[in-house]
């Protein structure tokens, strides 16, 4: 079984490991990237890395790792950060709440007027 400790230590000794989360979580902020690390991973490794619970943790095709199972912590990044590049449903919400603009005004950052971003002053 993968736990956290395993795959770190795996981190550590095999300096060739891939996270899919790293790439599709990424996708707000390089799409065409994001993609094309979807489509590889999905069509060229296919069920070697991908399962009915969806990408595998981590993977290593120089020696033939595979980690054994899925972390909740690296699925849930994927989904939200598809959804915010499709609709920008999580971070509209997020950002529609009143203690969170508190907050952010409070670190002196304002609303720009053309994109609708919070930015530092």
């Amino acid at each position: 079984m993968v736990t956290p400790a395993t795959t770190l230590s795996v981190r550590k000794t095999i300096p060739a490991l891939l996270q899919p989360t790293a790439a599709l979580s990424s996708m707000p902020y390089m799409p065409r990237e994001s993609m094309e690390a979807l489509r590889h991973f999905y069509q060229d490794f296919g069920a070697e890395i991908w399962s009915r619970y969806g990408f595998r943790d981590s993977f290593n095709r120089s020696c033939g790792w595979v980690a054994e199972g899925h972390l909740a912590i690296d699925q849930g990044p994927i989904v939200v950060m598809i959804e915010n590049f499709r609709s920008g449903l999580i971070w509209n919400t997020f950002m529609s709440c009143p203690e969170v603009k508190v907050g952010l005004a409070r670190l002196g950052f304002t609303v720009d007027t053309n994109s609708g971003r919070s930015v530092r002053n």
